[in-house]
Protein backbone atom coordinates (compact mmCIF):
# COMPACT_ATOMS: atom_id res chain seq x y z
CA UNK A 1 0.00 0.00 0.00
CA UNK A 2 1.19 3.38 -0.97
CA UNK A 3 1.92 5.56 1.79
CA UNK A 4 2.21 8.72 0.08
CA UNK A 5 -0.81 11.39 -0.30
CA UNK A 6 -2.37 8.75 -2.81
CA UNK A 7 -2.56 5.86 0.09
CA UNK A 8 -3.84 8.15 2.00
CA UNK A 9 -6.46 9.37 -0.53
CA UNK A 10 -7.24 6.07 -1.40
CA UNK A 11 -7.75 4.38 2.35
CA UNK A 12 -10.08 7.59 2.45
CA UNK A 13 -12.26 6.97 -0.30
CA UNK A 14 -12.92 3.88 0.86
CA UNK A 15 -14.23 4.53 4.17
CA UNK A 16 -16.11 7.20 2.27
CA UNK A 17 -17.71 5.02 0.23
CA UNK A 18 -18.50 2.60 3.41
CA UNK A 19 -16.01 0.09 2.77
CA UNK A 20 -14.49 0.37 6.09
CA UNK A 21 -13.13 -3.16 6.34
CA UNK A 22 -11.45 -2.89 3.20
CA UNK A 23 -10.14 0.40 4.85
CA UNK A 24 -9.08 -1.11 7.80
CA UNK A 25 -6.73 -3.63 5.79
CA UNK A 26 -5.25 -1.12 3.74
CA UNK A 27 -4.33 0.58 6.44
CA UNK A 28 -3.01 -2.63 8.24
CA UNK A 29 -0.28 -3.10 5.52
CA UNK A 30 0.92 0.27 5.96
CA UNK A 31 1.12 -0.24 9.45
CA UNK A 32 3.50 -3.52 8.72
CA UNK A 33 5.72 -0.81 7.26
CA UNK A 34 5.63 1.87 9.52
CA UNK A 35 3.24 1.34 13.05
CA UNK A 36 4.28 4.70 13.91
CA UNK A 37 2.91 6.33 10.81
CA UNK A 38 0.26 8.74 12.50
CA UNK A 39 -2.06 9.27 9.38
CA UNK A 40 -2.43 5.67 8.78
CA UNK A 41 -3.56 5.56 12.86
CA UNK A 42 -5.89 8.12 12.18
CA UNK A 43 -7.51 6.96 9.16
CA UNK A 44 -7.62 3.68 10.97
CA UNK A 45 -9.62 5.58 13.94
CA UNK A 46 -11.55 7.16 11.09
CA UNK A 47 -12.98 4.05 9.95
CA UNK A 48 -13.84 2.81 13.08
CA UNK A 49 -15.41 5.89 13.99
CA UNK A 50 -17.27 5.10 10.44
CA UNK A 51 -18.38 1.60 11.70
CA UNK A 52 -19.58 3.01 15.08
CA UNK A 53 -17.18 1.56 16.94
CA UNK A 54 -15.77 4.28 19.30
CA UNK A 55 -13.64 2.51 21.87
CA UNK A 56 -11.58 1.28 18.79
CA UNK A 57 -11.40 4.28 17.79
CA UNK A 58 -10.08 5.96 20.69
CA UNK A 59 -7.54 3.46 20.83
CA UNK A 60 -6.51 3.95 17.48
CA UNK A 61 -5.97 7.79 18.09
CA UNK A 62 -4.08 6.86 20.91
CA UNK A 63 -1.89 4.79 19.22
CA UNK A 64 -1.92 7.82 16.69
CA UNK A 65 -0.58 10.47 19.26
CA UNK A 66 2.43 8.19 19.91
CA UNK A 67 3.13 8.97 16.67
CA UNK A 68 6.14 11.87 15.69
CA UNK A 69 4.55 14.98 17.77
CA UNK A 70 1.74 16.22 15.09
CA UNK A 71 -1.29 17.69 16.63
CA UNK A 72 -3.85 16.03 14.64
CA UNK A 73 -4.45 13.22 16.37
CA UNK A 74 -5.10 15.20 19.69
CA UNK A 75 -7.68 17.31 17.53
CA UNK A 76 -9.45 14.34 15.96
CA UNK A 77 -9.65 12.39 19.58
CA UNK A 78 -10.78 15.63 21.13
CA UNK A 79 -13.51 15.65 18.49
CA UNK A 80 -14.69 12.66 19.06
CA UNK A 81 -15.06 13.02 22.97
CA UNK A 82 -16.58 15.65 22.23
CA UNK A 83 -19.30 14.25 20.13
CA UNK A 84 -19.68 11.48 22.83
CA UNK A 85 -20.43 13.95 25.56
CA UNK A 86 -16.97 12.88 27.32
CA UNK A 87 -16.46 16.67 27.50
CA UNK A 88 -14.25 16.91 30.23
CA UNK A 89 -11.51 14.38 28.29
CA UNK A 90 -11.68 16.22 25.65
CA UNK A 91 -10.29 18.95 27.19
CA UNK A 92 -8.01 17.37 28.63
CA UNK A 93 -6.98 15.96 24.90
CA UNK A 94 -6.62 19.59 23.55
CA UNK A 95 -4.79 20.75 26.50
CA UNK A 96 -2.23 18.06 24.93
CA UNK A 97 -2.72 19.39 21.48
CA UNK A 98 -2.15 22.82 22.56
CA UNK A 99 1.62 21.57 24.51
CA UNK A 100 2.69 20.59 20.70
CA UNK A 101 1.34 23.22 18.68
CA UNK A 102 -0.38 26.01 20.35
CA UNK A 103 0.05 28.39 17.32
CA UNK A 104 -2.88 26.18 15.22
CA UNK A 105 -6.38 28.18 15.52
CA UNK A 106 -8.47 24.98 15.03
CA UNK A 107 -6.82 23.47 18.36
CA UNK A 108 -8.51 26.56 20.36
CA UNK A 109 -11.32 26.85 18.09
CA UNK A 110 -12.32 22.85 19.17
CA UNK A 111 -11.73 24.08 22.99
CA UNK A 112 -13.75 27.00 22.68
CA UNK A 113 -16.80 24.86 21.30
CA UNK A 114 -16.31 21.86 24.15
CA UNK A 115 -15.79 24.74 27.05
CA UNK A 116 -19.05 25.86 25.25
CA UNK A 117 -20.90 22.83 26.36
CA UNK A 118 -19.37 23.12 29.33
CA UNK A 119 -21.43 25.82 30.20
CA UNK A 120 -17.95 27.79 30.95
CA UNK A 121 -18.68 31.12 28.64
CA UNK A 122 -15.64 33.13 30.19
CA UNK A 123 -13.51 29.98 29.33
CA UNK A 124 -14.70 29.43 25.61
CA UNK A 125 -14.64 33.15 24.72
CA UNK A 126 -10.60 33.48 25.45
CA UNK A 127 -10.27 30.11 23.25
CA UNK A 128 -12.77 31.76 20.35
CA UNK A 129 -10.22 34.79 20.84
CA UNK A 130 -7.35 32.92 20.88
CA UNK A 131 -8.31 30.95 17.87
CA UNK A 132 -8.80 34.81 16.18
CA UNK A 133 -5.71 36.24 17.16
CA UNK A 134 -4.35 33.54 15.31
CA UNK A 135 -5.84 33.42 12.01
CA UNK A 136 -8.95 35.98 11.96
CA UNK A 137 -10.80 34.14 8.83
CA UNK A 138 -11.69 30.99 10.95
CA UNK A 139 -15.23 32.10 10.38
CA UNK A 140 -17.20 29.47 12.61
CA UNK A 141 -14.40 31.10 15.67
CA UNK A 142 -16.44 34.23 14.90
CA UNK A 143 -19.47 32.63 15.31
CA UNK A 144 -18.84 31.05 18.72
CA UNK A 145 -17.27 33.98 20.16
CA UNK A 146 -20.29 35.88 19.31
CA UNK A 147 -22.37 33.11 21.38
CA UNK A 148 -20.08 33.75 24.43
CA UNK A 149 -20.30 37.08 23.90
CA UNK A 150 -24.13 37.00 24.20
CA UNK A 151 -23.56 35.28 27.38
CA UNK A 152 -21.54 38.37 28.43
CA UNK A 153 -24.35 40.85 27.26
CA UNK A 154 -21.67 42.37 24.89
CA UNK A 155 -24.88 42.17 22.02
CA UNK A 156 -23.42 44.67 19.85
CA UNK A 157 -20.24 43.15 19.54
CA UNK A 158 -21.84 40.04 19.42
CA UNK A 159 -23.88 41.08 16.68
CA UNK A 160 -20.42 42.38 14.54
CA UNK A 161 -19.13 39.31 15.32
CA UNK A 162 -22.14 37.62 13.61
CA UNK A 163 -21.66 39.98 10.85
CA UNK A 164 -18.05 38.77 10.77
CA UNK A 165 -19.06 35.06 10.72
CA UNK A 166 -21.54 35.62 7.83
CA UNK A 167 -18.99 37.44 5.68
CA UNK A 168 -16.59 34.79 5.74
CA UNK A 169 -18.56 31.37 5.58
CA UNK A 170 -21.42 32.62 4.13
CA UNK A 171 -25.31 31.57 3.39
CA UNK A 172 -25.43 29.81 6.40
CA UNK A 173 -29.00 29.14 8.17
CA UNK A 174 -28.07 28.62 11.87
CA UNK A 175 -25.86 31.80 11.33
CA UNK A 176 -28.46 33.78 10.03
CA UNK A 177 -31.21 32.87 12.66
CA UNK A 178 -28.34 33.37 15.58
CA UNK A 179 -27.92 37.12 14.13
CA UNK A 180 -31.60 37.49 13.63
CA UNK A 181 -31.64 36.66 17.60
CA UNK A 182 -28.92 38.85 18.74
CA UNK A 183 -30.59 41.75 16.78
CA UNK A 184 -33.51 40.57 18.19
CA UNK A 185 -32.41 40.49 21.62
CA UNK A 186 -30.43 43.83 21.23
CA UNK A 187 -33.63 45.74 19.83
CA UNK A 188 -35.21 45.07 23.20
Amino acid sequence: MDTGADGYRSVSSLIDAGDTDSAIEAVDKILVTDPTDYKAWILKAAAFESQGNTDAALWAYDKACEGDGMFWPYLRKAQLLHRMERFDEAVVVLDEGLLIDPGYPGLWEAKGLVLEDLTRPDDALECFGRALALDDSYGWSWFGLARMLVYADALDQALAACDKALTLVGDDESLASFRDYVQGKRAG
